[in-house]
């Protein structure tokens, strides 16, 4: 008995559809055309989901931009595709592009008519853009029932309390969402941006470990932990880290600035010089890099040098409180200059006092959230004494809830007089005419 050969059975394989086809033509047609749609059909939904499952990977790795990319790309072959809408809304959300999310959404209830996840989504969407107050005792009570989206409510309170600098209450969150979901990037970046502005450097450094043993490709947050271990004198511990950094990002400012730090910790301060000095062709203005230039001249004795360099950094950022006294040591410890050392002296006081009380009215804040009070009082603080941008974000915050503070808008007038924008100091200046109007001459 013989048995067939492979290439016979390969050309009986191709003869049968072909005799079938001169057999029955029309039925055949018809045939090809159903497995042709079926396999259209199939391909377009294999592309969806290959999609929207990539999607949610880069969204589990802080990757926001991918996860936009991917979505979009399978909304160009399904586009009614209602899960897939709903997650680009998110993600447009979580990047800030309030606009397009809306669209999102609009297109959500548009495929599908207004459901509760939709809605929630609105809610979180105006919760994230600045209206926490109102949504925030409703979002609570979803996360005490448990509700499905629970991580979703989760990262939208957390983001919206980083923005505001309540640390407290995004620590809360944050610790939450990581018992839902315990190695997400972003949950675990966030909170140890948290910890570390809350001085829980071990934390910080806890989770930066933890990030890298996830994803070692994470290099900011590699150069975090370098800035981590150099803070806490490890300097040993940071040349593993420094070597990954200087062969992948050497001309990063921010990783010239780290490599800078650990020559001059190892004594090295020829090399930590030329570090800082190419740093400075690159950016001249860094207040980071010029007090530093300024410390190693203090360590060499040129005091006039590490003046010049310390009142640069100062310029550059008033509220570095260790610019500050750096300053007022090198003027006490020069006799040509040591006459100007007391105002140098007030003026650390000064900012050192300053910087308490940002620490404090924070903390006040956390526990009182809508004292409007106190975040006018912040961003008083933050205009007098170095990140004036910041001071006019509290201040518009204060009068988002409360438009009827006079002073927000009289320190509002000033600072935007000052940076050039007349139309919103015009603004605040109607403000203050439509609410607080004269009273009549009798």
């Amino acid at each position: 008995m013989m048995f067939p050969s492979r290439s016979s059975l390969v050309r009986c394989a191709i003869r049968q559809p072909i005799v079938f086809l001169r057999r029955w033509p029309k039925t055949g047609v018809v045939v090809c055309a159903i497995t042709l749609g079926l396999v259209a059909v199939l391909s377009v939904f294999v592309w969806t989901r290959y999609h929207y499952r990539a999607a949610l990977w880069c969204l589990h790795n802080d990757l926001l931009k991918d996860a936009r990319r991917h979505l979009e790309l399978s909304l160009q072959v399904w586009p009614h595709d209602l899960e897939t809408n709903l997650l680009l809304a998110r993600v447009c959300r979580m990047g800030g592009d309030y606009i397009q999310a809306e669209r999102q959404l609009d297109e959500c209830k548009r495929i599908g008519g207004m459901s509760d996840r939709i809605q929630l989504e609105w809610v979180l969407m105006k919760a994230q853009s600045g209206e926490i107050l109102r949504w925030e005792p409703g979002l609570r009570r979803c996360l005490e029932e448990k509700h499905p989206d629970s991580v979703w409510i989760l990262q939208t309170l957390a983001h919206r309390h980083l923005s505001d600098l309540r640390f407290m209450a995004a620590l809360g969150y944050l610790d939450e969402w990581l018992k839902h979901d315990p190695d997400n990037l972003r949950a675990l970046s966030w909170r140890g941006w948290v910890r570390e502005k809350m001085e829980n450097v071990e934390g910080a450094y806890d989770d930066a470990v933890r990030i890298l043993q996830i994803a070692p490709d994470r290099w900011e947050i590699r150069l975090r932990l370098v800035e981590y271990l150099l803070g806490g004198r490890k300097v040993p511990e940071a040349e593993e880290h420094l070597e990954i950094l200087r062969r992948d990002h050497a001309d990063d400012t921010r990783v010239m600035h780290a490599w800078g730090q650990y020559q001059y910790h190892n004594g090295n301060l020829d090399e930590a010089r030329q570090t800082f000095d190419a740093l400075l062709q690159k950016a001249p203005d860094d207040a980071k890099a010029l007090f530093e230039r300024g410390q190693i001249e203090i360590q060499e004795g040129r005091l006039d040098t590490a003046e010049k360099f310390l009142r640069r950094s100062i310029e550059t950022d008033p509220g570095n409180v260790d610019a500050q006294y750096a300053l007022f040591f090198t003027l006490q410890n020069n006799p040509k200059r040591k006459g100007s050392a007391k105002q140098a002296l007030s003026e650390y006081k000064t900012v050192q006092e300053a910087a308490k009380k940002i620490r404090q009215l924070l903390k006040d804040l956390d526990r009182m959230p809508g004292n409007t009070n106190i975040m006018v009082e912040t961003g008083k603080v933050f205009l007098l004494h170095g990140n004036a941008k910041l001071g006019a974000q509290f201040l518009n915050r204060a009068l988002n809830v409360n438009p009827y503070h006079k002073e927000g808008h009289e320190l509002l007038i000033d600072y935007y007089e000052k940076t050039g924008d007349k139309k919103k100091a015009d603004i605040h200046r109607k403000a203050l005419v439509d609410l607080f109007p004269s009273p009549p001459v009798p």
